[in-house]
């Protein structure tokens, strides 16, 4: 399973590839290993980032192509193409409006993913992608992720770190109402 490096960026180009740029909210902790961004641990604040993830030209619908090793290869596996913390809750903001701005009025819209127990944090944002890519939409994609260990013994601690994550979600979800998107599907 994807833990550290896993997000290491791939500068390599590959014809028929498809980006998605993701935003992040969080209540995980910031790693410090390379390309790992966010650990297990619980953040005592809210954290936000950016990526761009890349599918392969011949992606399985339903499938997350994962790379045997980091930074993986464009042409046959999903791969971060950018990565990077987004300093402040304004900064985040600003970049969901800057978005929507980007779309027409009237079809400006936000879809928030929310992962589930027994999830790390690169697993939950290569499965959004696929979830992305796989739907074709172009909503605007806002991926929350609450602190899990991604480990099957650790049922407890996720439970906690999901119930602790519920007023940072729900801060977020009051974020997106305000923000200029014009439906919010979760």
């Amino acid at each position: 399973r994807p833990e550290a490096g896993a997000l290491d960026v791939s500068v390599s180009e590959a014809s028929g590839a498809v980006d998605h740029p993701i935003l992040v909210a969080t209540t995980r902790a910031r790693d410090p290993r390379p390309g790992t961004y966010f650990g297990g641990e619980r953040s005592p604040n809210l954290e936000f980032a950016a990526f761009t993830i890349s599918v392969p030209p011949r992606h399985v619908q339903g499938e997350i192509e994962w790379p045997a090793s980091e930074p993986g290869d464009p042409k046959t596996d999903f791969v971060v193409r950018e990565a990077g913390y987004l300093s402040r809750e304004a900064e985040f903001v600003s970049e969901v409006n800057r978005r929507l701005a980007q779309k027409p009025k009237g079809k400006r819209k936000a879809l928030v993913f929310i992962h589930g127990y027994n999830t790390m944090f690169a697993e939950g944002l290569f499965r959004f992608a696929q979830v992305v890519h796989d739907s074709h939409s172009s909503a605007v994609p806002i991926h929350f992720s609450w602190a899990s260990h991604g480990k099957l013994s650790d049922y407890v601690y996720d439970t906690n770190s999901a119930t602790a994550a519920r007023d940072r979600l729900e801060h977020v979800l009051r974020l997106m109402a305000a923000s200029n998107a014009d439906q919010i599907n979760i």
